[in-house]
């Protein structure tokens, strides 16, 4: 009996290879790897215009997500610079003519972070959906986080119940509940009565109920 759970020849074999801006374009799911530095995003936006300058998408289709609202904002000046230059020095009429239509359309495509074109499905959803219309993504919940950790002590320490002084400090309490929005639906340090398996540390301050901060 082999020692090896999957021996190496009963796994099929990618279809791997050097991946090249000027070969026909992807038509299936792609995955390209490379490492830090070596030209992804590059790559991605001469990818995008490709698609608009040899297959004809409309701009208007397009949709482009990454991690973080600075590489967002990047990947949206690179693509539009792209698709300005290359109208300029097309020679091909219908091909430079499908670039400036692009550029000029460019507010209609999508290229965000993957929260916010969540945000924007479900805001497109409407009432089908069960959340607050308010909602709004927050670029740095730190601050919400102080805020939700000062009202809590100042609140508590008005109460009756926490006359005896089991408040924790403002710096614990932010952290913890730092910890919490980093673990959606998980209850840092809540009721006594929480179940224990739904904690993620043993609560020491029985007088105080933490609220649960969610992650978007």
């Amino acid at each position: 009996m082999s020692d090896q759970l999957f021996p190496p020849d009963s796994l099929a074999q990618p279809n791997v290879g050097v991946f090249s801006l000027d070969e026909a374009l992807p038509r299936s799911s792609t995955l390209i790897e490379a490492s830090a530095g070596t030209g992804k995003t590059f790559t991605l936006t001469h990818l995008a215009a490709n698609f608009i300058e040899r297959d004809a998408l409309p701009i208007s289709q397009l949709l482009l997500v990454t991690y973080t609202r600075a590489a967002a904002g990047e990947l949206r000046d690179r693509l539009r610079r792209v698709l300005r230059e290359r109208a300029e020095t097309s020679t091909d009429n219908d091909a430079g003519m499908r670039l400036r239509i692009a550029a000029e359309e460019f507010d209609t495509a999508t290229i965000t972070t993957i929260h916010g074109f969540c945000q924007q499905v479900l805001t497109t959803l409407g009432v089908n959906v069960p959340l607050d219309p308010a909602m709004k993504l927050l670029a740095d919940e730190e601050t919400l986080i102080t805020q939700i950790a000062a009202d809590l002590l100042a609140g508590q320490a008005l109460a009756e119940s926490t006359a005896d002084g089991q408040l924790p400090k403002l710096a614990k309490l932010t952290e913890a509940i730092r910890m919490g929005s980093t673990h959606p639906g998980i209850v840092v340090a809540g009721h006594p009565d929480e179940p224990e398996h739904n904690r993620l540390a043993p609560v020491s301050y029985t007088h105080l109920t933490l609220p649960t901060i969610y992650s978007v």
